[in-house]
């Protein structure tokens, strides 16, 4: 993400996400923040990163981090001409959708991750993997045709 960022001059990154789900660890973090201490490891001037935790939800949670999304430009009223959603694996179409959906931009393109060690094998290799592709085939049509049953 930061090479991205750096790559193609973009004005602000967007970190975003709940609380990680270790509901019996005392010692919770947020992904919103821990994205935004990589990025500015990894180069990015942290007066170019914006920090947009979501709502901690058990469903719907790509629908929060958008929402977060969109109200975190808008209090730093910047209007966004462009965004591009930098997210992992598969479920990076359905992200896109959600995102276009909410945040009020131009174009919503979006950029699917993996760790260079999943890249190796192939997705039905790994139960985790093909479990999201299950889960992204599905998804998808139900996010695009009945917005995944949310009523907004």
């Amino acid at each position: 993400a930061a090479a991205e960022f750096a790559a193609n001059h973009y004005r602000f990154v967007v970190t975003t996400g709940s609380a990680t789900n270790a509901r019996w660890s005392e010692r919770q973090w947020n992904y919103a923040e821990m994205a935004a201490r990589e990025l500015a490891r990894a180069g990015v001037p942290e007066n170019q990163i914006l920090i947009a935790p979501s709502r901690n939800a058990e469903a719907h949670r790509t629908y929060e981090m958008a929402v977060s999304v969109r109200d975190a430009l808008a209090a730093h009223a910047v209007p966004p001409g462009g965004l591009t959603v930098f997210t992992r694996g598969v479920h990076a179409r359905r992200s896109r959708m959600t995102f276009a959906k909410i945040v009020p931009a131009s174009a919503v393109g979006v950029i699917s991750w993996l760790p260079p060690k999943e890249l190796a094998t192939p997705w039905w290799h790994s139960s985790e993997r093909a479990e999201d592709m299950v889960k992204e085939t599905v998804g998808c049509p139900f996010e695009f045709l009945l917005n995944s049953g949310r009523a907004h």
